[in-house]
């Protein structure tokens, strides 16, 4: 039944049993326009419960998407691992540096030393930057490669790719760093 029926009926049924007389015409009006009230109310009562349970059900969903994925979780991993290599050589702990490598490059570089100074050597941007910023982690057949623009100390931006490996322990580390000068043309 819809609401203009069921009101009209109460209409019809307060004009049929009370005439306009007095007290009791003024308590039958009041009556009917309660009911009426209630019954309007109800449906406005249903438009607010679904109202609340839409808004409530879009919440869950917003909430459901700022899960973090299993990609933005190994990129949280994979930059705590390089930042706290770049920390290692800012200090000039080998010993902490040389452990974020895979074991394939420790078995190039058979102790801490070595692997220093194969890094003053080639890739002395990682010793000192004054500025890192971490962009995209590509996929590269198979491979994680972690892209991270440096700005060595006269200025100069170095875009490197940090190939990562994920051990059988679960854990990151780092197995080869390419290093290329964004701005070669600067002075």
């Amino acid at each position: 039944m819809e609401k203009s029926e069921v009101v009209g009926k109460y209409s019809r049924i307060r004009k049929k049993f009370f005439k306009n007389d007095g007290v009791w015409s003024h308590f039958a009006t009041r009556f009917f326009y309660f009911n009426k009230i209630c019954l309007i109310g109800g449906v406005m009562f249903k438009f607010l419960m679904l109202g609340l349970l839409s808004c409530f059900l879009i919440s869950g969903f917003t909430l459901a998407e700022d899960k973090p994925t299993e990609e933005s979780l190994d990129k949280e991993k994979i930059i705590a691992v390089i930042d706290a290599q770049l920390e290692a050589f800012r200090i000039g702990d080998a010993e902490k540096a040389y452990s974020f490598a895979t074991p394939g490059i420790q078995r190039q570089f058979p102790n801490s030393a070595i692997f220093m100074q194969m890094v003053m050597n080639g890739y002395n941007v990682l010793r000192q930057p004054t500025q890192v910023e971490y962009r995209d982690l590509r996929d590269h057949f198979g491979v994680k490669v972690q892209l991270v623009q440096l700005t060595d100390l006269n200025g100069f931006t170095f875009q490197a790719f940090y190939q990562m490996e994920q051990q059988n322990s679960g854990e990151w580390r780092i197995g080869g760093c390419m290093i290329q000068q964004v701005d070669q043309d600067k002075i």
